[in-house]
């Protein structure tokens, strides 16, 4: 079998065992390719080693040098961290007031004692001032309505998806036209039914029964509403007239069939007709078929007809043998007619065409399936509020709204103002059924500036907003430390303290409420910020760990001269699967191994920690002076160890200077890639290793451009190791080809030895035959 080609050859035929010749003489050559291969591989496994490298530089970066982290090195309130506590005039814990921040406060106790809530400015609807009615269209007044009623009509309702069906009896009926047909009499019956299939339920205060669903009548006119935080659904009701009978039991013969019958029978047609299309249906009859026989194939002709009938048309037999048409939807009147042969219909017990003229008792009820009581607010304003103007036009903090009430939903409405980005909110709220509009912050500064020309947002004929007292934009008050002040906000910031306001804790008297005033004790948390740079300290030694232990250690040897190489696929196919695992584990240990790259980082990370910082008084300042120095085991490789007393006590004095220590910026600008000494000479000791790491894995960093950065297609195929990559897969490429063409070589140069051989043969066996040998 070819090793290099997939060309089918037909060798041996003369006695020479070609395949093993060829398959030897290109083991030698394939040693090349195999050789491309495990560098290529090696590559591989060197650009993964330093994606491994820059995820343990990435680690520490995210979670202690990155601004976005709460628990940042480069932040002054990392280090100056202080406890607060709130506590109310009786010295329990209190949540009026809530500290979020008092890193930048002055140590001691505060009072404060709120006066009053900044609250937005907000315009509600009242509660079910927006719930939407189902209309009936008819007019109930009318006696005649109830002349269409027929015993057994129901309709379907379903409340807070829950359905049940109303059905109408004809004591029912009888009842309603014994009132004289009178609406008032239809609501009681209707009413009584909708209380039986739904209940009823106490709402308010004082509290009241209410029905769930509710049907009123306005005159004539029929509503169904359902009680706040319900939803009621019509969804349909029963068909009525959907069925023709024909007057006759099928005759077939009439038609004339060749006696004795065909064993095939003859098609005839007959043409259906539903909204405004003809479709003519092909079926095939029989002198000797029974009804039910020839309603089967009228039903397969109905089936497969183009275009469509899809109005739910079949044939079926009843109890007196006769053939019945029926339709399952209401969608149109459809017609059954002879097409190309008069008799069809009348041998089939039909006396002319069939016209099926279906009803839905929704229809006499003046409903529609689908009619909800919940507000769509994909509706027009014209079909949503009554009386509403055909232009609707009002302005919002000096933004102008115009709308045309037929053209323009409810939601457009909202979206409109919503995105108009004038600070402003507009909403509906489906359980209260009502619309608001309030400012999208608080404080007075905020008030809604409201001009109504079409008297949509506040009038009777729209949203019906309306604004308490209560519901007022204004500032929060407060006195803090015996001065009283205002902000717009209930998130504050004062005193270097930031603090949320949560309840009032003095009335407008002065009266204390709440537990009120309460005072803010502000310590410093020493033990909080010793505690995060021993986790700094010992993030830091793991990285550095890391960072060691892949500089040491070197590649395996698989004996005294050689590496463990990657395998090739036939020293794979030799191995069981353990042992491949377990030798490519080897063989991709210390691809960093010295690496130049890592030990400039580690340098410059060791380089940096005994440099001291120059404070903003001009002292300087080094870890070795709040108790963090470096080991004295060069085992350790520069990993930091703490004195924990001392920088305890460091901590305790020196937090202001500890912080600078730390989070010190410089004025020379970070040129990415490069590690200026200038500027790491002004940093505190977290941006220089910001700015180490960077220059390592950043977008410009040196390993970056060596290996790309993991995830990131661009900045892999611009890096270094990809062309080398690149280079290597060209050359296997080519070593590829030119090892197919050697092998077709091989085996072509094979084939003429064969030839010639069988030809040899051949002369050899005929000189024998000649000679009677």
């Amino acid at each position: 079998m070819a090793t290099y080609t997939n060309t089918m050859r037909y060798t041996g035929l003369s006695g020479i065992d070609t395949e093993s010749m060829v398959t030897a003489l290109m083991k030698a050559e394939g040693m090349k390719l195999d050789k491309l291969r495990q560098q290529n591989q090696l590559t591989l496994w060197k650009q993964s080693a330093y994606y491994s490298a820059s995820d343990i530089f990435k680690t520490f970066q995210n979670s202690f040098l990155a601004l976005g982290s709460a628990n940042s090195a480069r932040l002054s309130s990392t280090f100056l961290r202080n406890n607060s506590v709130v506590k109310n005039s009786a010295g329990a814990d209190s949540s009026t007031v809530k500290i979020t921040d008092a890193s930048g406060a002055e140590l001691g106790k505060y009072t404060v004692d709120v006066k009053q809530l900044a609250t937005k400015d907000t315009y509600t609807g009242a509660s079910g001032s927006a719930g939407s009615g189902i209309v009936s269209t008819a007019d109930w007044n009318d006696p005649a309505v109830y002349d269409n009623l027929k015993n057994g009509d129901s309709i379907k309702i379903s409340l807070d998806g829950t359905s049940k069906s109303l059905k109408f009896t004809q004591t029912d009926i009888d009842s309603i036209k014994a009132a004289g047909g009178k609406a008032a009499k239809f609501q009681e019956v209707l009413q009584n039914k909708l209380n039986d299939a739904f209940g009823e339920e106490t709402v308010g205060n004082p509290p009241a029964t209410v029905p769930k669903v509710k049907a009123e009548m306005n005159g004539g006119a029929l509503t169904i509403t359902a009680s706040q935080g319900h939803t009621a659904i019509i969804q349909g009701a029963a068909l009525r007239d959907t069925a023709i009978t024909a007057g006759a039991a099928p005759d077939i013969s009439s038609l004339g069939l060749p006696s004795p019958d065909s064993s095939d029978g003859v098609d005839f047609n007959l043409k259906v007709s539903q909204n405004g299309t003809d479709s003519i249906i092909t079926f095939r009859l029989k002198g000797d078929m029974t009804a039910e026989q020839a309603a089967s194939s009228v039903n397969k002709a109905i089936s497969e007809a183009l275009p469509e009938i899809t109005s739910g048309l079949k044939a079926a037999v009843n109890s007196d043998g006769k053939l019945v048409f029926s339709v399952g939807t209401t969608d149109s009147t459809v017609t059954v007619s002879n097409d190309d042969n008069p008799q069809v219909l009348a041998a089939l017990g039909f006396s002319g065409d069939v016209t099926i003229d279906p009803t839905n008792a929704l229809n006499d009820f003046g409903f529609t399936a689908g009619d909800s009581t919940k507000m769509n607010l994909k509706l027009k304003l014209s079909e949503v509020f009554n009386g509403v103007p055909a232009n609707v036009n009002f302005e919002i903090n000096g933004h102008v709204f115009n709308f045309d009430s037929a053209n323009t939903s409810v939601q457009d409405l909202i979206n409109d103002v919503n995105n108009a980005n004038i600070g402003v909110k507009l909403s509906f709220d489906s359980l209260n059924e009502n619309f608001k509009l309030e400012a999208a912050e608080t404080g007075a500064a905020n008030a809604l500036k409201i001009t109504d020309a079409s008297g949509f947002l506040q009038g009777s004929t729209g949203l019906k907003l309306s604004q308490t007292a209560d519901q007022m934009a204004r500032d929060s008050r407060f006195i803090f430390n015996g001065i009283e002040t205002t902000r717009g906000s209930n998130n504050i910031e004062i005193a270097g303290i930031r603090m949320e306001l949560g309840q009032i804790t003095s009335d407008s008297a002065g009266a204390a409420i709440n537990g009120g005033p309460v005072t803010l004790t502000i310590e410093k948390d020493t033990a909080g910020t010793v505690d995060f740079i021993k986790k700094f300290v010992e993030a830091y030694n793991t990285m550095i760990d890391s960072l060691n232990s892949t500089l040491t250690t070197n590649r395996p040897k698989k004996d005294s001269y050689n590496y463990y190489e990657p395998l090739t696929d036939e020293q794979k196919e030799s191995m069981k699967e353990n042992d491949i695992k377990n030798w490519e584990e080897k063989a991709q240990q210390g691809m960093l191994y010295n690496d130049d790259l890592l030990q400039s980082v580690s340098g410059s990370l060791r380089g940096m920690i005994y440099q001291s910082v120059e404070l903003s008084n001009g002292t300087k300042l080094s870890l070795y002076e709040i108790g963090i120095t470096t080991s004295n085991d060069f085992r350790d490789g520069g990993k930091l160890i703490i004195d924990e007393d001392k920088l305890t006590r460091a901590v305790e004095s020196r937090s202001g200077d500890i912080a600078q220590l730390f989070t010190k910026s410089a004025d020379i600008p970070y040129k990415p890639g490069v590690n200026d000494k200038n500027r790491i000479a002004q940093e505190g000791i977290a941006e220089r290793m910001n700015d180490i790491i960077n220059s390592a894995i950043g977008t410009s960093g040196a390993i970056t451009k060596r290996a790309g950065m993991k995830g990131d297609t661009m900045l892999e195929m611009s890096s270094s190791m990809y062309k080398t990559l690149r280079d290597q897969n060209d050359r296997i490429t080519e070593m590829l080809a030119y090892l197919q063409q050697k092998e077709t070589d091989y085996y072509a140069i094979f084939s003429r030895m064969e030839q010639a051989i069988t030809q040899a043969n051949s002369q050899m066996a005929y000189l024998q035959a000649q000679l009677g040998v």
